[in-house]
């Protein structure tokens, strides 16, 4: 097996993938704020998820409800 098919079986049996559908033109801005965080695209999404499920339960769901806890 060379390096490029151990390396896709290895994700596809560790990682999940979501595929992101965004309106044109977000994905640079993202790019841009991702590129002075020193952070990839992927880091930075899953940082913003992480944060959001940080307690358990999602802050933005609350919000999408009605319900505003801050």
């Amino acid at each position: 097996m060379n390096r490029t098919a151990y390396k896709n079986r290895h994700i596809k049996e560790h990682y999940d993938r979501i595929n992101f559908v965004i309106p044109k033109g977000e994905k640079d801005r993202i790019k841009k704020i991702c590129s002075e965080m020193g952070a990839s695209v992927n880091e930075y999404l899953y940082m913003l998820v992480c944060n959001d499920l940080a307690d358990g339960t999602s802050r933005m769901a609350e919000k999408k409800q009605g319900f505003n806890a801050e």
